[in-house]
């Protein structure tokens, strides 16, 4: 088993979130995009919804590596105090 640090975890989530966060991009752009069968737009609340839920993804993803990013400014400030 690999020693995985809470620093590296929350990185690993903060991807986790953004590849979410693609794939709801996705769809949303799916929903959006006009249909070539039925000659109009598909369902605008389904691609709304899908681009929320892409944007929830995203700012998870941006807390996540906030946390990262203070857990190193600790690290970095204990390793100047010795």
């Amino acid at each position: 088993m690999s020693d995985v640090t809470p620093k590296m975890q929350l990185h690993h989530d903060a991807i986790a979130c953004l590849e979410k966060a693609i794939i709801h991009h996705r769809k949303a752009i799916k929903y959006k995009t006009p249909d070539p069968e039925k000659g109009k737009e598909r369902d605008n609340n389904h691609a709304a919804h899908h681009a929320g839920i892409a944007l929830a993804h995203t700012l998870r993803a941006l807390e996540k590596s906030h946390e990262a990013e203070k857990i190193e400014a600790d690290e970095y400030d204990r390793s100047q105090e010795k």
